[in-house]
């Protein structure tokens, strides 16, 4: 299923689209999500969407969030790639899930509603903070919301 991504900026995203994996539920026109997103906000996997069919396109086409997973996705640029295994190593701590697109200095997070996310927001944040990743929290769980004092 496609998604389709407004600029944000001239470069960003680099792509027009973002192809998801997703697999039918019992309702029509609503799929499971199963795949972490690396561009698209506002989804995490598991979570159900609604969609339809672009005859023209002859693709199936997001159309909206129907309901939560507890999942949550977190898109990171690695902006020095010897910090990747280090960052590697702190998100298989945290037993979150991740892969990485056509450079591996890219990563959507999987972040599981088992996860503390508090902690590994920490982690980022900090991080970032130090100049070695840029963050981008594209989809976060009411569930991991719950889990931070004050979320933007």
């Amino acid at each position: 299923m496609v998604f389709d991504l407004p600029a944000e900026s001239p470069t960003w995203p680099p792509v027009g689209s973002e192809r998801l994996w997703a697999e039918k539920t019992d309702v029509p026109l609503q799929l499971a999500v199963r795949n972490t997103p690396f561009y698209v906000r506002g989804v995490a996997n598991g979570d159900v969407i609604e969609v339809e069919p672009d005859d023209e396109r002859r693709e199936i086409v997001f159309v909206r969030l129907v309901s939560e997973s507890g999942h949550s996705a977190v898109q990171v640029h690695v902006g020095d790639p010897r910090m990747l295994p280090s960052l590697e190593k702190s998100l298989a701590r945290l037993e979150v899930s991740w892969e990485t697109a056509h450079v591996d200095t890219y990563l959507a997070v999987d972040v599981h509603p088992r996860c503390d996310y508090a902690s590994l927001r920490r982690q980022l944040l900090e991080l970032r903070e130090q100049g070695a990743i840029a963050v981008r929290e594209s989809a976060i769980s009411r569930r991991h919301r719950s889990q931070l004092p004050s979320f933007p």
